[in-house]
């Protein structure tokens, strides 16, 4: 689908609480060129897979709580500042899914997330992640980001730190079948951090 045009029968819709406009190739939301300047009643809103590259063209949506953007062209987070103000009450916002195949182009920026969070303090739900739960997997992807940091930090002080297992053993000496079996465990776990590190950094 390219170049769809939304019909100026929604502007009728003054009533309308759930609108779902996806997979329709939008460039824009404008009805006859002109922006719609306010949908009240609307609290769920899904423009996932078309063809957005900024939120423009959103109408004021003073009750907007759920906003699903997911496969679209966003590629800058400042692009959704402008939710601050035409969707005050937003408490959900989707620009990716969970196995990461429909996502905006921003959302391969390094701690994109926190920059929305920050951006948007009531939100409660990113992409389908809890904010406001300790135990979340956005919280959860946080604090092992920070423990990653926070090794490497000790790490870079530690001239010694990239030696075998058997030489920071406090002067024991291993036989080598032994040594040989915890350097193999050593790199499994240090491969299994990598992969760890580097899923957290998607988020």
């Amino acid at each position: 689908k390219e170049n769809i045009r939304l019909t100026s029968a929604l502007e009728r819709c003054v009533n309308l609480k759930t609108l779902d406009l996806s997979q329709n190739g939008l460039r824009d939301l404008l009805v006859d060129y002109k922006r719609i300047d306010s949908m009240a009643k609307l609290k769920f809103l899904d423009l996932k897979q078309n063809r957005l590259k900024n939120l423009d063209s959103l109408p004021t949506c003073e009750r907007l709580e759920i906003l699903h953007l997911e496969g679209n062209l966003i590629a800058n987070v400042r692009e959704l500042e402008i939710l601050q103000t035409r969707a005050p009450q937003l408490k959900q916002l989707y620009l990716e899914n969970s196995s990461a195949n429909l996502r905006n182009p921003l959302c391969r920026t390094k701690h994109y997330s926190e920059l929305i969070v920050k951006m948007l303090p009531g939100l409660t739900v990113l992409n389908g992640m809890r904010l406001n739960y300790e135990y979340s997997l956005y919280n959860l992807g946080k604090s092992i980001e920070k423990a990653f940091c926070k090794n490497e930090e000790e790490e870079k002080g530690d001239d010694d730190s990239r030696t075998s297992p058997a030489s920071r053993s406090s002067g024991v000496e291993l036989c080598p079948e032994l040594e040989a079996g915890l350097d193999e465990d050593v790199d499994k776990l240090e491969s299994l951090l990598a992969s760890c590190k580097k899923l957290v950094k998607q988020q």
